[in-house]
């Protein structure tokens, strides 16, 4: 009602108060109390955990790494360190990859590969980056980072749209993104121009060829989740 002074006034007052309210709470998605419509629910947004589940997974997916080159034109013969990109960038590349296309970052294997050297690791003390040289520059980012300790943990994060970073051994430690899974195996994203690994590759495959390189091995078993 119209109210001036603490007392009905019609429509004679140029304000308007509320007396009381009345609260009724329903569960996501029934029928709002006296009317038709549904409670808290806007569009075809989800209505239960499984559906929200499905769909944040399915957004996941969606967004796939975005491919960069360690050996592109534009950083081949960048120095980071004692060593270039194109030589002994696999993992910042890989990690740019990821911050990228996955989770929107502006970003690329120089930015990145510098904010890791800057932590004192990457081409300094030794070739290439370190599992901590990795695991320190994705917190950096605000990013999580786990490790993955047997290949069916690996399918269920890829099941669910995360990518991983994975140290492989190809004569050298090289590290390599992979996303998705179906049957058995996962898309792969080698930062050295898809020369050791193109396509979908059997995530088996790849769980039985870790780098043999100690310092790929400083955070435990060399294969990583960002989330």
């Amino acid at each position: 009602n119209w109210a001036a002074n603490g007392a009905p006034a019609g429509s004679q007052s140029a304000s308007k108060r509320l007396e009381a309210i009345q609260i009724k709470i329903v569960r996501k998605g029934e029928a709002a109390p006296k009317g038709s419509g549904k409670a808290f629910l806007v569009g075809d947004e989800a209505r239960t955990p499984a559906e929200i589940a499905n769909r944040l997974r399915a957004e996941r997916l969606k967004k796939k790494p975005y491919y960069y080159s360690q050996r592109d034109p534009q950083w081949i013969n960048t120095y980071i360190g004692n060593y270039t990109i194109g030589a002994a960038g696999c993992v910042p590349t890989s990690l740019s990859m990821i911050l990228r296309g996955s989770y929107g970052y502006n970003v690329n294997p120089v930015s990145v590969a510098t904010r890791m050297a800057s932590y004192g690791g990457l081409n300094q003390r030794y070739f290439g980056a370190s599992a901590t040289d990795l695991v320190i520059t994705a917190q950096s980012y605000g990013r999580s980072i786990k490790v993955i300790n047997d290949v069916a943990t690996l399918n269920a994060y890829l099941s669910e749209g995360y990518p991983v970073i994975l140290y492989q051994n190809v004569g050298i430690g090289h590290a390599i993104v992979v996303h998705e899974y179906k049957n058995g195996y996962t898309l792969t994203y080698d930062p050295y121009g898809r020369q050791f690994y193109s396509g979908w590759v059997s995530t088996q495959a790849l769980w039985n060829t870790p780098s043999n390189d100690p310092i790929d091995w400083t955070e435990g078993r060399p294969c990583f989740v960002i989330l």
